[in-house]
Parts: C-alpha cells; sequence; structure tokens
C-alpha cells in the first residue's frame, strides 16, 4: 500500500506533493501547518506536535530521491553536520526520522521573518551597504567556526540567509556542505551530486573540483554583496547551464561597472572577496569579517564616502582637514577629554621610550603601543572628533590645555621639531590602524634606520607614509614668518590661507582615475604590502638571525638583577637618610604604568626580586622592614583591584576549554595580601569569588575573605539573595562560624535565594534553631506542586543533613496525601528520614507496614509494600518481627504486601548467612540485586 502511494506521488510536481500534505499527519507525530518552502531536493513544512503542541520546521527529502542510499545520506548528514556548529546563527537539528512513505526527514526549529532573496525583491533588488554589511557581518562569524572544524558550507546565498523578526541572522541549508570523515579520511559528499547556486559558486566548485576550501564560501559572500548593490547577479544567463560555464570560466566583473557610486574601498573588498585565483582572495572569514567591520566603522563616520575623491585630509595652509566635532559643551566634557589625551600620550611616550632603548619589537614596547592603541579606539568610539591636538614648540594642547610637554632629551625635541618643520595639528581618526600608529611613532622619533631618510622633514615623511586615518595641517614656515604685524596683515594672511585650500588639497594621485582602478591599485597596494612584509623575514635566514640574537640579547632577568645590585644600597642609604621621597614617587609612578599596561605581573616580578636582593644586602629586620614598605608602594588598594579583576577574568583556550587563573598572579596577590593586612578590598574579594571559576584564586579568597570576615556580616549577608551555591555555602559557613548575633541575622537572607541548594544550606547549618520562618521554607518546599522541586529538595536535605526538616518529613508520610505519591517518590521520602536519623526511618518504616486496614486502597498497599522492601535491609529484632507479621494471611493484608514481605525476609537470610559465611536456606533464594535497588 505504501508503494502504491509511493508511485502515485512520483507522478505530481514537487509543489503539488507539498501542498497536498497540508492537513495530514507526519507518522502519526507531526501535523503538516504550511508548506514553508520547495527546493529541488526536498520540501520545507511548518509542523506541530500533535503531543506536545510544539511547533517545528520539518524538511522532508522528496520521495523521488528517497531511494538513493547516497543521496538519503547526504541528507541525513545535514543535520549531523549543522549540529557540530557552535554558533547561534546556525539552525539547529532537533531530529531526524523517516516518514510512512520512506522519505528521510529533519526537524529543526521554526524561523519566522524572511530570507534575504526576499528583502531583496522587496526592495527592488538592492540594500543600503551599511545594513547589507551588518548582516555579512554575522555570515562570516559564522563561517570562521565552520571552517575552523572543516566545514565547507558551498551554498551561500541570499535565499540561505534568513532574518527573523527577532533581529538574529541565520545561514540555512548544511545540505550540501562539505567536512571531512575522520573514520575515512574522505569527504562527505561526492562531487556532482550538488553543487551550489551558479550565480553564487566560486570558479573551483563550478568546476567540480574535489578540495574546495573555505575560499569558496568568501566567494558566494561577495557574490551576495555583489547582487544586493547592484541588484543583479553575479553572472547573468538565459539559463542555469550557461550560467554555471560563465562562474567556472570567467573571472567576476569589478562591482564598479554597476555600483558607480560605491566607495573605492567598498569596491575593492569586493572584487578581492570575487578574485578568480582563490589565492587572490581573503584568507579566511576572520580575515575577510575584520575588513568587513573596519569599512562599515569608516562608512558609518563618514570617514569613507560614496561620492567625490576620497582625500586624505593632508592640506596645506588650510584648516578643514581637522575635524573639530561640536564644540564642548561644559567644563565637564572638557575634562574627560584631557585625561584621555593625557592617558594616550602617557601609553604613547613609554612606548618610545621602550623604542629607543629596545627596538620596535621588544615585549615592553608592544605593551604600550597596545595599550596606546586601545585608548585611542576607545576614545575615537565615545567621540569620533576627540583624538586631535594643536602643537607648539614646547609641547601639544588640547583647547588650550597642556597634553604632552615633554621635558626630558630627547623627546623634548619631538614637538619642537614638528613646529619647525610646520606642522600646527594633527587628528588621529576612526579605523586607525596599529601599524599607522607604529609608523606616525617612527616619524615622531626621526628613526633613520626605520622608514625615512635622515633629512626628511615631518611633513615629507607623513606625506611618503600616506596615511589614511592620520590628518594634520601644515603651514609653510615662509608664509608664517617670524610674526604678524597688525591686524589688517593678519587678516590678509588668513584670507590667503583660505584662498589656498581648494588648490592645496593632495588626493592621493586619485585625480581622474576610474573607480575599479582605484580599486585595484588598492588591493594591488596591499598585495605589495604583504609581499613586503613577507620578503622582509627572508632577508636574513633563521639560523643566522638566531645566532645573532643570541649573541647580543641580554636575558631581562639579568637587566633587573644588575640593576638591583645597585638599586638596593642606594635605596637603603636614602631610608637612613631619611630623603627616599623621590625614589617612593618613581616606585609608585612605574607601578601604575604597569598596571595600566595590564603588566602586574611583572609588579610582582620586580617585587620578588628586591625582596631577595634587599634579604642578600642587609639583615633580616631591614629586609623584613624593606619588603612591606615596598608592598604598600607597590601594591596600593587600586592595584590590587586591578589584579584581583585580571585574574577573575574568564581565560579560555582555541578550542573553549576554561582556564584556571595564571599561577605567577594568583601568588603574587596571596603574598602581597599577606603583607598588607587589610580588608580594604573585603567587598571585591567576595566579587571575584563569586564570578571567578579559577580554582588557585579561590584557595586565595577564602582565607583572606574568612580572615577579614569579621565586622563585615552585612557585607557578607547582602551576597546570599543572589550567590552561586559555591558562594552561598562559603558565606553561609563563614557566617554561622562567627556565631555573632548579626551572623546568625544574616544567614537567614539566604532564604530569598532562589537556588535550594543555598536556601539548605543555611537551614543545615542552622541545625534547630531555624525558626519558624526557616520551617515555613521547608514546609513549602515539601509540599510543592512540582515534584521536580520536592525530590531536588529532598535529596539536598539528605546531602547537606537538614535535620530540622526531620518531623516535617515524618509528618507527611503519615498522612494520607503520601500514599497519592508516585512510588518512586515515597521510596526517596523513606530514604530522606533514614538518611538523617537511620532509627527514626526504621520505625516509620514499620508503622507503615504494620497498620492495616479493613478497606485498604491501592495506595496504601503500595506504601507498605515500599516498606517491607525498605526493612529488608535492617538487621532489627523489630523490623524482622514486623515483616513476620506482614508475611502471614490476615485480614486487611493483601497478598503483595505478603509477597513483598516474605521476600525482604528472604533476603535478610541470605544477607546475613553471606556474612557469617554460611550457605543462605534453600527456600531464601531471591533476586538481592533487584532487593537492594529498592531498598
Amino acid at each position: 500500500m505504501a508503494q502504491d502511494k509511493a508511485d502515485s506521488a512520483d507522478k505530481q510536481s514537487p509543489n503539488k506533493q507539498a501542498q497536498a500534505r497540508v492537513g495530514t499527519d507526519l507518522n502519526a507525530k507531526w501535523r503538516i501547518d504550511k508548506v514553508l518552502g520547495v527546493g529541488g531536493m526536498g520540501a520545507v513544512f511548518a509542523c506541530t506536535h500533535k503531543n506536545n503542541g510544539t511547533r517545528s520546521a520539518i524538511k522532508v527529502l522528496h520521495v523521488e530521491y528517497s531511494r538513493a542510499i547516497d543521496v538519503r545520506d547526504r541528507f541525513l548528514k545535514e543535520g549531523r553536520i549543522a549540529n557540530k556548529i557552535n554558533h547561534p546563527a546556525r539552525v539547529q537539528v532537533t531530529d531526524d526520522g523517516t516518514s510512512d512513505l520512506g522519505e528521510p526527514f529533519l526537524v529543526m526549529e521554526l524561523l519566522e521573518g524572511m530570507t534575504l532573496a526576499e528583502l531583496f525583491r522587496r526592495g527592488g533588488g538592492r540594500m543600503p551597504l551599511d545594513k547589507l554589511f551588518s548582516i555579512f557581518d554575522t555570515v562570516l562569524d559564522l563561517l570562521g567556526k565552520c571552517h575552523e572544524i572543516d566545514i565547507v558550507h558551498r551554498d551561500i546565498k541570499p535565499a540561505n540567509i534568513f532574518l527573523t523578526k527577532q533581529g538574529p541572522v541565520r545561514v540555512l541549508d548544511f545540505g550540501v556542505a562539505r567536512m571531512r570523515e575522520p573514520e575515512t579520511n574522505q569527504q562527505a559528499t561526492r562531487a556532482g551530486i550538488a553543487l551550489g547556486t551558479a550565480s553564487f559558486i566560486a570558479p573551483e566548485q563550478a568546476l567540480g573540483m574535489e578540495k574546495v576550501d573555505g575560499r569558496a564560501d568568501l566567494f558566494s559572500v561577495g557574490a551576495c554583496l555583489y547582487a544586493g548593490l547592484t541588484g543583479e547577479r553575479l553572472h547573468a544567463a538565459n539559463t542555469e547551464a550557461e550560467e554555471f560555464v560563465l562562474a567556472a570560466t570567467q573571472a567576476a566583473p569589478s562591482v564598479a561597472r554597476k555600483a558607480k557610486d560605491l566607495p573605492a574601498e567598498v569596491v575593492a573588498f569586493i572584487d578581492k572577496s570575487l578574485a578568480y585565483d582563490k589565492n587572490q582572495r581573503f584568507g579566511s572569514a576572520q580575515e575577510m569579517r575584520s575588513e568587513l567591520l573596519q569599512l562599515t566603522a569608516g562608512v558609518r563616520s563618514g570617514q569613507i564616502k560614496s561620492t567625490g575623491k576620497k582625500a586624505t585630509g593632508i592640506v596645506v595652509r588650510g584648516k578643514d582637514a581637522i575635524d573639530e566635532g561640536a564644540p564642548l559643551e561644559n567644563e565637564q566634557e572638557l575634562r574627560e577629554a584631557l585625561v584621555k589625551l593625557t592617558g594616550i600620550f602617557k601609553h604613547l611616550s613609554l612606548a618610545m621610550a621602550s623604542v629607543r632603548q629596545y627596538g620596535f619589537s621588544h615585549p615592553q614596547t608592544r605593551r604600550s603601543l597596545v595599550q596606546g592603541y586601545h585608548d585611542i579606539g576607545a576614545a575615537l568610539a565615545h567621540n569620533p572628533s576627540s583624538v586631535r591636538w594643536d602643537v607648539t614648540a614646547n609641547g601639544f594642547t588640547f583647547e588650550g590645555h597642556p597634553i604632552w610637554m615633554p621635558d626630558r632629551v630627547p623627546f623634548d625635541r619631538i614637538p619642537h621639531q614638528l613646529f619647525a618643520d610646520g606642522i600646527r595639528k594633527v587628528q588621529f581618526k576612526l579605523g586607525m590602524t596599529e601599524e599607522e600608529l607604529r609608523d606616525f611613532l617612527a616619524i615622531l622619533l626621526r628613526d633613520v634606520s626605520n622608514l625615512f631618510a635622515a633629512d626628511d622633514d615631518s611633513v615629507t615623511a607623513m606625506w611618503d607614509r600616506r596615511f589614511e586615518h592620520v590628518a594634520y595641517l601644515a603651514i609653510d614656515s615662509f608664509a608664517e614668518g617670524d610674526s604678524i604685524g597688525t591686524a589688517e596683515e593678519a587678516a590678509e594672511w588668513n584670507e590667503l590661507a583660505d584662498r589656498a585650500i581648494a588648490f592645496a588639497r593632495i588626493d592621493k594621485d586619485f585625480e581622474d582615475v576610474s573607480l575599479e582602478a582605484q580599486a585595484a591599485e588598492l588591493n594591488v597596494g596591499q598585495a605589495l604590502r604583504e609581499a613586503g612584509e613577507a620578503a622582509a623575514t627572508l632577508s636574513i635566514d633563521p639560523m643566522t638571525r638566531a645566532t645573532l640574537g643570541a649573541q647580543i640579547a641580554v636575558p631581562p632577568e639579568r637587566w633587573l638583577e644588575s640593576f638591583l645590585v645597585a638599586f638596593v644600597p642606594a635605596y637603603i642609604e636614602a631610608e637612613k637618610r631619611g630623603d627616599a621621597a623621590a625614589i617612593h614617587a618613581a616606585i609608585k609612578e612605574w607601578t601604575e604604568d604597569q598596571v595600566k599596561l595590564h603588566s602586574v605581573q611583572r609588579v610582582f616580578e620586580v617585587h620578588t626580586a628586591m625582596t631577595a636582593a634587599f634579604k642578600a644586602q642587609s639583615d633580616a629586620d631591614t629586609a623584613k622592614r624593606m619588603e612591606l614598605e615596598t608592598a604598600k608602594l607597590m601594591f596600593p588598594v587600586e592595584t590590587l583591584r586591578a589584579v584581583m579583576s585580571d585574574i577573575a577574568a574568564e581565560r579560555w583556550t582555541n578550542d573553549g576549554i576554561p582556564l584556571d587563573a595564571p599561577q605567577e598572579l594568583v601568588r603574587g596577590l596571596s603574598r602581597a595580601l599577606e603583607l598588607l593586612a587589610t580588608d580594604a578590598v573585603f567587598a571585591l574579594a567576595l566579587d571575584c569569588l563569586d564570578s571567578s571559576r579559577s580554582s588557585s584564586l579561590r584557595e586565595v579568597l577564602v582565607p583572606y575573605i574568612r580572615r577579614w570576615a569579621s565586622g563585615q556580616e552585612s557585607a557578607l549577608a547582602a551576597k546570599l539573595p543572589t550567590a552561586s551555591p559555591e558562594l552561598g555555602r562559603t558565606v553561609i559557613t563563614l557566617l554561622m562560624d562567627l556565631k555573632t548575633p548579626a551572623a546568625l541575622q544574616g544567614a537567614e537572607a539566604a532564604l530569598l535565594n532562589p537556588n535550594l541548594e543555598v536556601k539548605l544550606s543555611a537551614l543545615a547549618h542552622m541545625g534547630d534553631g531555624i525558626g519558624e520562618r526557616g520551617k515555613d521554607e521547608i514546609t513549602n518546599l515539601l509540599d510543592s506542586p512540582d515534584v521536580q522541586v520536592r525530590l531536588k529538595t529532598l535529596d539536598l536535605v539528605g546531602q547537606l543533613s537538614v535535620v530540622a526538616a526531620g518531623p516535617m518529613l515524618v509528618r507527611r508520610i503519615q498522612s494520607d496525601v503520601f500514599h497519592d505519591l508516585s512510588i518512586d517518590e515515597r521510596r526517596r521520602w523513606l530514604a530522606t528520614v533514614s538518611t538523617l536519623k537511620a532509627s527514626r526511618g526504621e520505625s516509620i518504616a514499620i508503622e507503615l507496614l504494620s497498620k492495616r486496614r479493613l478497606l485498604a486502597s491501592d495506595g496504601v498497599e503500595e506504601s507498605r509494600v515500599i516498606a517491607a522492601e525498605f526493612l529488608a535491609m535492617s538487621d532489627s529484632k523489630e523490623a524482622h518481627e514486623a515483616l513476620e507479621a506482614a508475611s502471614k494471611q490476615r485480614w486487611g493484608t493483601s497478598s503483595s504486601v505478603r509477597d513483598a514481605a516474605t521476600r525482604a525476609l528472604a533476603f535478610i537470610q541470605t544477607r546475613i548467612a553471606a556474612r557469617e559465611g554460611k550457605r543462605p536456606p534453600l527456600d531464601s533464594k531471591v533476586d538481592t540485586k533487584s532487593m537492594e535497588g529498592k531498598a
């Protein structure tokens, strides 16, 4: 019969097959409500589960393909492949199966919204650039996760990108995805079965090449962007076969030919993703996404514009290249801007000092440079026009206030030289790269071994570098002169400067070059930079480079050792003279810099080395005093807060495995807390203990919290209503150990915590003194209508020995409602009473077993059976007598109770015989494993 239905279905079109199934059942389990879509290989339906009412999307393979084993296998592997990807943009497959007609199907979460293809159609084929980029930010993030585990989607297209009503983007259809099978080392899908969609596939995929990697997906992303920005398919043709031929044999046209108003940077980005040679595309989804995010920021901030020529912002005798933004409204805004700029230049000055001593490649330079770069990014994100300053002969100022005034050689020459070269204003703009910042510092330092000739002035060096995101205003020295006399002369000079603006702008040689050529130039320039970097690493062979490096490198510990040999005696001598204030200030300043650079570990290392040097170069009393004094200087409360927050931060491996905190930091923190002996970070320690998963950090924080708990009862109690189980148990133990009235009262705050373990831990520690509030809490939990809450409460009452719950447990077992509970739950109640007090558990079981009724219900008799099974583990005379009585035939005792009592007696005899090494009686053979499980 099923075969006849299948043959009949084969004669219908896929659309008719799908529509005909609406209102019917799928495997008597699902009701088909609606057709969501029909494709070449299958149909997707909105379905409702007939038992629990849940709604899902079910993808069913067309019946005509159901008999092809290879197609069936590939179809079912879609769910396995999709579920391997840990990303919110993938659609989870929750189940699979086979219909009555033999069709395999996949059960997936039901999405509400529309595909990107539908959105394109509604928008006339096109979509705004920033919205399109935001969608493909998510798509590229997902593809990055896929490619990390060797999964290539192979069918990225607008129809497979779903925009949900709630906002999140989902990527559909891993039906033609490839993944490497570890057991066979073969590809999971055969070439030629399904290649993707002609308008969006990469050339190597269209050619049917077996080895298609993640760069094919990146080509498809570029094709989707091309379609969304031009309103046309990449290889438009009359038939799909023609499109496949074009995709395999023709390079993709530049998007500039169809969308002439796009910025050159966007054209370069899309053209690079559509390169015919996959080696010319982006190397990974992460790299492509990073570039897309930079473009998005540039477009939204106005730094990348869709019309007109792209200017660098290099102006002679002008000021319009510097975007000063809206005027600052009040003193508070000015102060905030000054603090940010001062902090930025503090890091940059540290970086420049390190460059002169160690070079750009040294870790200390790197740390300072990265921190400065992060601060610049944060300031620009808050206000895109805020990172700018005026250059004077003595330093840098902002709105007339100094932000960097170097007073030491050779850095005091930097502003003087810039001013002499004609630079008057400088601005960092949104999108600035770390490489640009590094090159800018090299110009300030005038390092002849770096990028520029020694006789270049700063303006020439800036122009040669062609910064994308560094704007500056420069003047010719002859134009400015030594001074300007009258106001009329000043006005005349300003008028001349304003006229010069229109003629003096330098536009990156883009004058009359086409948009496509500009994009090509950008991509060629990027390729040349990458090639140059690669060539630079080859300039000296690795063996020679390693040999030379070993000869000239001095380990950091040797530098520190040599420094301390001179520093420690000088420090001790200064202490004796009473003029160590300058040394103290230097230590504090250095420590503050290390904290800002997230190099707290270095602070601990130096303090440990200093302590060892003090011990080696002075007597024990002096060494101990100096260790404590330097600890106070190097570990103020702010430093302790920074290090505790840093240690508590989550760390993960590339495989998503949580890492413990660095042991050097934990040991340093432990020693600092021990030396300083202060409760100043007590509240922070509680917060870190609550948020951190680091076991080593907890081993430091718990003793510290215990040491200073006295007097902190209110702070401890405040944590209980929201504490995790681990923190809750720790805090409750601390409060109960204090035994102060405030501590005992504070422990009751645990009853506000929604976690059962925290509540019952508090009740367990309170013992019999839980009070009416505690009794009510236990009663409410045990009387909960939710069986899972009751079972969890019973388990925790037993595990945590909440003895105060004993009377409430007994009252429930003795009540008639006990017999209405499930058999498993009744066993748990008896077991919990016995865990709290074994003798009470036995007596209540004897009472249950012995209670005969003239008209007993099934529930009562089940409870007596449970009691008999429970008493099978007892050796007492009372239990034995109760079982003997129940095993005899008399009124009010059912056969099930007699049988259970008989089995329990036999089990007892067998157990006793085994314990005494005797042979059990012939009539006492029972299933001991079954009886032990029930008891």
